[in-house]
């Protein structure tokens, strides 16, 4: 039933961002299927195993996705950022795709190496202080800080920020909580579990960009290829409609052909209309990258047991029972008769 009600509350979300509801609907259904959704984990599931559902829940809605705004201006041209990053599509797209792939596999050998034997609230809440400094990254270019304070080029500073430390920290909060959730999963039920607790973790990337979209529109941050800067119906840029017979020798340019007319009317609408207003982005980043994320650090102490990532946890009525690993059992030596 849980497992349903998630697909009807994604399905839901998903047709709010389809037919381009109101604000206020999507952050009603968004915010709502999660209240309903978590509640129903709490009643459904055993506590310990709900708390924790819950913690990773949140890490996925806490991260609010601002990618949008965010890659727009990176690749924006001179004529809607004139001092902007102005990155190619070679360089957004296919180098930076190469650097995060190299250094997401350096973040999974940090944490065999390093963080194998962490607690699960160590190593979760470093990660996210790991994701606050890429989002500053971000801000400094946003800023444009970088060039000016700093000297360090765009495509040097985005490297280390998205490219690199961020794809690190998303390997190393991978792991535990890959670890974590097959760890909390009941016997013979494992696979289910597991698919319902990835399903939540899932569903909170969805709520994430859902209340990314209401953060981006309520800033008032509008890109290259919002409709908001530009007319959205196409009799915006149709000609005015022709005047009556016996007033057509008035209008000055009543010959001049319909496309004529429409290019002017195009024309006037571009120069009086911004391309674009990324202003208040520095905000949505500080906020949705920065301020947000790091609330789930406290939450790792409420939610989560106090184990480390090698000890065997045994969920039971009273609680969470830290079993260390015992050590493999030695064949027998053979007994000489």
């Amino acid at each position: 039933m849980l497992a349903a009600l998630m697909a009807l509350a994604g399905i839901g979300i998903g047709a709010c961002n389809l037919f381009d509801v109101s604000n206020t609907v999507l952050l009603v259904a968004s915010l709502g299927s999660s209240v309903l959704l978590c509640a129903l984990a709490f009643w459904a599931l055993p506590r310990t195993l709900a708390k924790a559902n819950l913690y990773l829940y949140l890490c996925s809605v806490l991260y609010v996705q601002i990618s949008g705004a965010v890659d727009y201006f990176y690749v924006a041209d001179s004529d809607c950022i004139p001092d902007g990053p102005h990155f190619s599509f070679r360089y957004y797209v296919t180098y930076s795709a190469v650097v995060q792939s190299l250094f997401g596999y350096l973040g999974v050998m940090l944490f065999q190496s390093f963080m194998r034997k962490w607690h699960f609230r160590a190593v979760l809440g470093f990660t996210v202080v790991l994701e606050v400094f890429a989002g500053a990254v971000d801000l400094v270019i946003v800023k444009r800080w970088n060039m000016t304070v700093l000297g360090v080029p765009d495509e040097v500073m985005y490297m280390l920020g998205y490219n690199i430390v961020f794809q690190v920290a998303a390997m190393l909060n991978f792991m535990p909580s890959v670890i974590l959730t097959s760890k909390l999963c009941p016997p013979q039920m494992e696979s289910t579990m597991f698919a319902l607790l990835a399903g939540f973790q899932n569903f909170g990337s969805m709520v994430a960009g859902s209340l990314g979209v209401v953060l981006i529109q309520m800033l008032g941050i509008v890109t290259a290829a919002d409709n908001t800067a530009f007319p959205s119906q196409p009799e915006a840029l149709s000609p005015p409609p022709s005047p009556p017979p016996w007033h057509s020798h008035h209008p000055a340019n009543s010959s001049l052909p319909n496309f004529v007319l429409a290019a002017n009317a195009a024309d006037q609408i571009s120069a009086t209309a911004s391309p674009c207003d990324f202003s208040k982005l520095p905000y949505a980043i500080f906020l949705a990258h920065m301020v947000l994320p790091l609330l789930s650090v406290p939450l790792a102490y409420l939610l989560l047991p106090d184990a480390r990532l090698t000890d065997e946890i045994r969920m039971e009525d009273d609680g969470v029972h830290h079993l260390p690993r015992k050590p493999p059992l030695r064949p027998l030596a053979p007994v000489a008769l």
